[in-house]
């Protein structure tokens, strides 16, 4: 992640990392982050303050204070009234450290507004963007910015994957045992 030849990338020690949604992933992420000896920030308005003292995350009262401290920031939102129509847009992104990194795995247009990631990449005010979600679904060139600079290669800096990120395996075996536990279950209810 960013450098050059001679400094090929940047030790995650002693960074601050900003998560925004402290439920399940969001937390699994500040326990990953704390193992790397991460300052970590979060914001949620609906955990309670007991998650936070968990998952050794320090609760910020309001997102304009995560953005301004946090060299990465990673999103994990469930798409809510407060979230819907562009929890970051031009406004946040100019909020942010120059050169921070985002992750977001939440939701695509619905939580992000692109063209403002998009212009904060051609910028450089942010040093790199990966997502497994974007507007749209499923995201086309039409209803999604940063697919279309990514499919045009104009920022080498913008990550994309194919919103599988979940899919292993393990994850599939999981889902399946589930859904059979499920239809069992329903059937034994129909006998009774």
């Amino acid at each position: 992640m960013g450098g050059s030849l001679l400094t090929p990338g940047i030790e995650l020690f002693g960074k601050t990392l900003g998560i925004i949604g402290l439920g399940r992933i969001g937390s699994y992420v500040a326990s990953i982050a704390n193992a790397f000896r991460m300052r970590v920030l979060a914001y949620d308005p609906f955990v309670d303050r007991e998650r936070f003292i968990e998952v050794n995350a320090i609760r910020v009262e309001n997102l304009d204070d995560l953005l301004r401290q946090s060299d990465f920031i990673t999103i994990h939102t469930s798409l809510t009234k407060e979230s819907r129509g562009g929890l970051i847009s031009r406004r946040e992104v100019g909020l942010m450290k120059d050169g921070v990194y985002i992750i977001n795995t939440a939701r695509g247009g619905e939580v992000v507004d692109e063209n403002a990631i998009l212009e904060g990449l051609k910028s450089g005010k942010i040093a790199g963007y990966a997502a497994d979600v974007l507007t749209g679904e499923p995201p086309t060139e039409d209803t999604s910015p940063l697919l279309r600079a990514f499919k045009r290669g104009e920022v080498p800096n913008l990550f994309i994957t194919s919103h599988i990120a979940g899919v292993t395996r393990e994850s599939v075996k999981r889902y399946t045992l589930y859904v059979a536990k499920g239809v069992r279950d329903a059937l034994m209810a129909l006998k009774r």
